[in-house]
């Protein structure tokens, strides 16, 4: 799945060389900048888990086709235990969600136009999950980023308090696809649009 928005281009990894420049980027960002994660853990300079195996990666790729923003969509059906019940916050939490996937390493390395990278992101993941059969979303995140993914029009709700998890206080929330796609119809049909009507989708 391919799509082109000013001079920048959005995909799904394809190929090992694509998913390799995706676990530099996570690298990059969450081992050497955010010291997230341990450098040493990583020989290869690429930051990669067991659920990078099945995941779906959805990448951002600058007019140089440098790949400047990433994201990746972990199906709950495909593994035993998804990562974010690791969270302090879900102690006690037990939530269930049809055709459940969690999308995380959400990294965007963008200098400018960082408002459409992240639109055109977040629109290409949304069709990947519909396509591979996802009706919900959880994300871990930082409550402010939430707050700014709603301007895009995708309603996550927190299910969870904020604990210490991954470098500052973040928690899970989740997003019904189905609700949100509601809302879009019955309120914004611009915004249903631009995800399902713009002429430079290709499906493959």
């Amino acid at each position: 799945m391919k799509s082109l928005m000013n001079k920048l281009y959005f995909k799904t990894a394809e190929s090992d060389l694509e998913l390799q420049s995706c676990y530099r980027l996570r690298f990059q960002v969450y081992c050497k900048e955010k010291r997230w994660l341990p450098v040493e853990n990583f020989p290869d300079g690429m930051e990669k888990d067991k659920y990078d195996e099945k995941a779906a990666h959805v990448m951002a790729l600058d007019e140089d086709f440098n790949v400047i923003g990433n994201m990746r969509i972990i199906k709950e059906s495909d593994y035993d235990r998804l990562p974010y019940l690791d969270h302090p916050g879900m102690k006690g939490v037990d939530h269930k969600a049809k055709n459940l996937a969690e999308l995380s390493r959400f990294v965007i390395t963008a200098k400018r136009n960082r408002h459409l990278v992240l639109k055109g992101l977040l629109r290409l993941v949304y069709l990947t999950s519909r396509k591979i059969g996802v009706d919900n979303w959880v994300y871990v995140s930082e409550p402010t980023l939430i707050r700014f993914i709603d301007r895009y029009k995708y309603f996550f709700q927190p299910i969870c308090p904020p604990a210490k998890y991954y470098g500052g206080f973040t928690l899970i929330a989740a997003c019904d696809i189905s609700k949100t796609e509601a809302r879009w119809k019955a309120n914004d049909m611009d915004t249903w649009n631009y995800h399902w009507k713009e002429p430079t989708m290709i499906q493959q």
